[in-house]
Formats: C-alpha cells, structure tokens, sequence
C-alpha cells in the first residue's frame, strides 16, 4: 500500500475523487489515513490541501449566505 502512495503523483493526487470525499468530509477513516499519509510523503501538497480547505468552506459560507438571504424573501 504504502509504495502505491509514493506512486501517485501530485497531478493524479489532486484529481483525484479521493481528495474530494476528503475536503468533502465524506471520506471514511481508511481514506482519511490515505490522504494524512500522502501528505505526510509530500509535505509540498499540504499547503495546496489547505488553500483548497479554505475555497471550500469560503464557498460553503457563501451558499449558506445567498440561502438564508433568498428565504427572508418569502
């Protein structure tokens, strides 16, 4: 297992869909453990992850504002 993750290139890495479930929040513990381990062989991507942690819940944020706002016109 652990020679397939220092296999993944950072491309590959970010596209892919377990990066996703990942700053989704829907990854279960095994990818959870994945990702930290990944992270742990690149520490260059982590400040990627992270940027791509904040977009999201700036986005999140965003889309709960615009939401609350169009329900106090009903």
């Amino acid at each position: 297992m652990v020679l397939k993750q220092k296999e993944m290139d950072k491309e590959s890495f970010f596209k892919s869909g377990l990066l996703k479930k990942y700053l989704l929040g829907i990854a279960n513990p095994i990818e959870c453990a994945k990702i930290a381990a990944l992270l742990e062989l690149n520490p260059s991507w982590k400040e990627q992850v992270s940027m791509l942690e904040n977009k999201l819940r700036n986005w999140v944020k965003e889309q709960n504002s615009n939401f609350k706002n169009k329900s106090q016109l009903n």
